[in-house]
């Protein structure tokens, strides 16, 4: 174990902020890239050099990672180590929670912050289910940072979290991690593109924002579902997605608008909460709240439940719609305008 004291850092957080842009889709600026050469060149002004040699934070008597390095050299002008081939452990209450490894990394001591390039991770309690993915996906290079979180399905035998990020940062301030960039996150049938990820360091929730989209498919026929909102909160434990903020839901028989909504993984139903408008086929409709089930394209309403069918209008405590074949029906108290016209059509 090297002890190493914390030096002042003032200058190398203004020179990586300037490279950070949105390039998922432009392999051939990768700003990731750019960015490992410019700390590169800074390493060469060092002062002090070691090979194999350990690194840890330890505050107020708890440790939160420890980073192994085959070597590694100290900028004393600006309090900033470099690390080459690191491989390393974050903690979480005293215990080692998430795995990596990187061809490069960065301590800034001040700040006390560490920044991660390339890295591979891993769920530690996971590590012998995937030591041959290990081997597999740690050399591989991507477009975009990619997690992968647990199944929410039992029989799926899920072998835990791994990620394959261009760059993760860590700060003691938060005690989270960062991603920006093209960010794909995967968990059962639900995968999530955005611009920026947070979490914490076991990947049980994870945050989402920045040109936020979500796709999965219904358990009924494999369709595919698009969501959009204006970020997204994965939380791994209960298998609960939530969508924040103007969601728009698209099915292959329905839209469906709120303000907020949830994903239960498990009954693979959507929850909307506050404002809904839905639209399918002739039918538009209103509530506070409604469920919508990807088991049979079915919708509840609820709260200020109203709805059109064709010119007829009708109001009622719930109001159920089956999108896939263009019919509802009002439960409770209830009130009914129906148009000439429909009428006609019944007889």
């Amino acid at each position: 174990m090297v002890k190493t004291r914390y030096f002042f850092f003032a200058s190398v957080a203004a020179v990586i902020l300037g490279f950070f842009f949105w390039a998922i889709y432009s392999p051939k600026n990768d700003i990731h890239e750019v960015i490992a050469r410019k700390l590169e060149s800074e390493s060469t002004k060092s002062d002090v050099a070691f090979n194999i040699v350990t690194f840890s934070e330890v505050s107020d008597g708890i440790k939160y990672w420890q980073l192994n390095a085959a070597s590694s050299t100290i900028n004393k002008t600006t309090g900033i180590a470099y690390l080459s081939i690191v491989d390393g452990v974050f903690y979480r209450d005293g215990q080692p929670t998430l795995k990596f490894l990187a061809p490069k990394a960065v301590w800034q001591m001040n700040k006390k912050e560490i920044s991660l390039i390339e890295p591979f991770g891993y769920d530690v309690r996971s590590e012998q289910e995937l030591k041959e993915e290990i081997k597999k996906i740690g050399g591989v290079k991507r477009l975009f940072s990619y997690f992968s979180l647990p199944s929410e399905k039992p029989e799926s035998k899920s072998k835990g979290y791994w990620f394959k990020s261009k760059r993760l940062e860590w700060k003691l301030s938060t005690k989270k991690l960062y991603c920006e960039g093209g960010i794909m996150l995967t968990k059962g049938d639900i995968t999530i593109k955005a611009k920026n990820l947070e979490a914490d360091t076991g990947l049980e929730k994870v945050m989402l924002t920045g040109e936020t989209s979500a796709m999965l498919y219904s358990e009924k026929d494999r369709s595919r579902i698009n969501i959009t909102a204006t970020s997204f909160l994965v939380d791994s434990k209960i298998d609960m997605v939530y969508a924040y903020d103007n969601v728009g839901i698209k099915s292959k028989s329905a839209s469906i608008y709120s303000i907020n909504a949830i994903y239960d993984q498990k009954d693979k139903k959507i929850a909307l909460i506050e404002g809904v408008i839905l639209s399918s086929k002739d039918i538009n409709a209103w509530s506070d709240f409604a469920t919508y089930s990807l088991s049979d394209y079915i919708a509840e309403l609820s709260g200020n439940a109203r709805a059109t069918k064709g010119e007829s209008e009708l109001q009622g405590e719930k109001i159920i719609v089956l999108t896939e074949e263009g019919r509802l029906f009002v439960l409770g108290r209830s009130k009914a305008k129906i148009h000439e016209s429909e009428i006609e059509k019944l007889q």
